[in-house]
């Protein structure tokens, strides 16, 4: 608790954001325009880091920093405007020490980038931010890959300032692919959003949209051209940094240990137990529960959220939200429903494996080891519950 509240405690200290009639109309010639990476910390909404833009004048001694990530706790129906996509973020403006405090409380590194900039743009780029400060303009509708803390800030001085991108890799990683590293020590984590993202995410990711995420911006600014020729970035400093943190982390393997258990369970105990090959057991009404909760969730995220890269998910073929009032069934009622029933998941989930398997859409091992536990199970309970229902 005491990690979230000392940023907050630091913003009080630093002084208040100020408010949009603050902040004055120009800046002067000599004003400085920054791009501020903030590296990965531990909770979840800052796990892939963050970026903002600063702007620091020692002339008249502002040092202000543009921040597109900011959020609002209470917000009515927080949660399920998350859910659903339909939350708005917006522009928000602090100190360069408050952010600073920020990110040392949380032990999140800060890197500046100075942009190589004439005075000419470094105005034009000044009256864009003002603008889009101004309270009627700077609350937007978050998109966690496409509209973000990084796009936005890659947006508006493409539009102020016009630099030379360099050209990525055609056949680079995808969309899903690029988030994995920054999961890679919490791997139930990189389950979950596996989970979420649909088959959108597994095209390979544009020089542009790889820019979502701050390292990949903080890469761009770095291999960009001014419009002057040269470097857009003029010079590299570092202000804080945690050098324990940069050593690689890798969570176990449980995830997949888990899936794997599973689906030896799967196969082998109707071997073992022949006697449970055609009867629905208590283990599997927990399993069909669980499966028709997760269901409930992908189902809706699939069809009725606005993120757009949890569209077009193929889990949905084996989460089923039948599977939950299916688990609640009476014995005989769910001997005749499962003669039909199970023959359906089995087929659902093989069609699944074999789309994952043409590439169709990317999946972690732990998801594929479950889903082929599911088809196995289903399989044999098709072909015990139909026995079952022909001799009733």
């Amino acid at each position: 608790m005491l990690r979230f509240l000392l940023p907050i405690v630091g913003l009080l200290a630093v002084g208040a954001a100020p408010a949009a009639s603050q902040l004055p109309s120009r800046v002067s010639g000599s004003a400085e325009v920054s791009l501020i990476t903030v590296t990965p910390g531990d909770a979840l909404y800052s796990l892939f880091g963050h970026s903002a833009i600063r702007v620091h004048d020692r002339v008249s001694g502002l040092d202000v920093v543009f921040n597109y990530g900011t959020f609002d706790f209470t917000t009515p129906w927080f949660v399920p405007k998350f859910v659903h996509g339909a939350l708005d973020y917006q522009l928000s403006a602090s100190s360069m020490a408050a952010l600073l405090y920020g990110a040392g409380a949380e032990r999140r590194g800060v890197v500046e980038h100075l942009l190589r900039l004439d005075s000419l743009e470094v105005e034009r780029l000044w009256n864009a931010l003002t603008v889009n400060y101004a309270p009627e303009n700077r609350t937007y509708r978050y998109d966690f890959f496409f509209d973000n803390c990084s796009t936005r800030i890659r947006d508006i001085v493409d539009r102020s300032v016009s630099p030379d991108w360099a050209e990525g890799e055609p056949n680079g990683p995808t969309l899903r692919h690029l988030l994995r590293p920054y999961t890679a020590h919490r791997p139930w984590t990189g389950v979950g959003i596996d989970l979420l993202l649909g088959s959108v995410t597994d095209r390979a990711a544009t020089s542009q949209e790889r820019m979502f995420l701050p390292d990949g911006l903080d890469a761009a600014f770095l291999s960009a051209s001014g419009s002057h020729g040269g470097s857009l970035v003029l010079r590299t400093d570092t202000l804080l940094a945690f050098p324990e943190r940069n050593a690689v982390r890798r969570g176990g393997p449980w995830p997949a240990l888990v899936a794997g258990l599973l689906l030896l369970a799967a196969i082998g105990v109707p071997s073992i137990r022949p006697r449970t090959r055609g009867r629905v057991t208590g283990a599997d009404r927990a399993a069909l529960a669980v499966l028709g909760c997760v269901g409930i969730v992908l189902w809706f995220l699939t069809f009725f959220s606005l993120h757009a890269a949890m569209a077009k998910n193929l889990n949905v073929l084996w989460a089923l939200p039948l599977h939950l009032p299916v688990a609640f069934l009476g014995r005989r009622l769910l001997v005749r429903i499962g003669a039909w029933w199970f023959p359906v998941t089995a087929f659902l989930a093989a069609a699944w494996l074999a789309a994952v398997f043409a590439g169709i859409q990317s999946a972690p091992v732990p998801i594929a080891l479950l889903v082929a536990a599911i088809f196995a199970r289903s399989a044999v309970l098709a072909v015990g519950t139909r026995a079952t229902a022909g001799t009733a």
